[in-house]
């Protein structure tokens, strides 16, 4: 009987990690996956339930870290809103989009799958469900603070997606670790500053 080499699971990955790179997730043959792994989809099976679970494997881990940045950056923000302080707020920004620019440009390339080869799974709209939250997070507290402006949710979506699909452009394009974060830099200026103007004046 022969026994399984642990280096088989990394070597699906890895060849999973082209496959749907290539052609998406929707795209991605699971055939295409085993083969070039050299494994038989009965082996593949043994490690995973489904071509979705393979996906998870890769891009979960690079999902909840950036989601986590994501949220920590966003309870600073709320906190500075809620202390009516513009500052607080701009600078919770800049921290949040350098340090999820640092985590994706640390494992670029599941950035990249996570982003751009994610339709048809539980990661599909990535940047759009984390624009969403924030507009429903935002709007919720100034609606309980006695005279703050209030915004149209549906502007307030548009800017948050700009802003976040322009703060992975460079890294999905491959530029350097270094220009990604100087970007980002440039970037929470731009748009902490614009936000910082909407949501205090």
């Amino acid at each position: 009987m022969n026994t399984p080499s642990p280096e088989t699971p990394k070597r699906i990955r890895e060849c999973a990690a082209r496959e749907f790179a290539e052609k998406g997730f929707r795209g991605a043959s699971l055939r295409n996956i085993v083969k070039r792994a050299g494994v038989t989809t009965g082996a593949f099976y043994g490690y995973y339930k489904s071509k979705e679970q393979l996906f998870a494997a890769l891009a979960g881990e690079q999902a909840e870290a950036l989601t986590a940045a994501f949220v920590e950056g966003q309870k600073a923000m709320l906190k500075a809103l809620s202390e009516g302080s513009p500052e607080g707020f701009v600078s919770a920004n800049r921290e949040r989009l350098v340090s999820m620019t640092a985590i994706a440009c640390d494992n670029a390339e599941t950035t990249r799958l996570l982003l751009m080869s994610a339709d048809g799974t539980s990661y599909e709209n990535f940047i759009h469900r984390m624009a969403e939250a924030e507009t429903e997070a935002t709007c919720s507290l100034r609606a309980g603070m006695r005279g703050a402006k209030q915004l149209d949710p549906y502007f307030e979506h548009i800017i948050l997606s700009g802003m976040l699909s322009s703060l992975f452009e460079p890294v999905i394009h491959g530029a350097p670790r270094e220009r990604c974060l100087k970007l980002a830099e440039e970037l929470s200026d731009f748009y902490g500053g614009g936000l910082s103007a909407l949501m205090f004046t």
